[in-house]
């Protein structure tokens, strides 16, 4: 274990990350480490909604981590609300990152419980 962590501490040093003056580590790049690490989304795929109310003029609507694309489209095709316009989701693709929705004319929407 000992070796894996000089291994460790020996490469942040050499790209400038860390610096041990007296055998104590200190943070010394210009970012900071949490700034590469999202609080908001569990993974970096990013989903798409992709309004298809116009047959052949398909366009991106919003997009967001699998999280909040779960939460707004979820699986269940509901209606959703999404800048104040309600909207239907037809097919929500896991494997291609999309979910396909059309604008309705509806009195009601559904919305997640978390």
């Amino acid at each position: 274990m000992v070796k894996i962590w000089k291994n460790c501490s020996n490469y942040l040093e050499e790209k400038g990350v860390c610096i041990a003056p007296n055998d104590r580590w200190h943070w010394a790049a210009e970012s900071y480490p949490a700034d590469e690490v999202s609080l908001r989304q569990l993974t970096r795929k990013m989903f798409v909604v992709v309004d298809t109310t116009e047959a052949g003029k398909h366009k991106v609507i919003c997009g967001g981590g699998l999280g909040q694309c779960l939460y707004r489209c979820g699986m269940m095709k509901p209606f959703i609300l999404l800048a104040s316009e309600q909207y239907h989701v037809n097919k929500f693709d896991l494997e291609g990152k999309k979910a396909y929705v059309r604008k309705v004319n509806s009195d009601y929407y559904t919305d997640a419980m978390t």
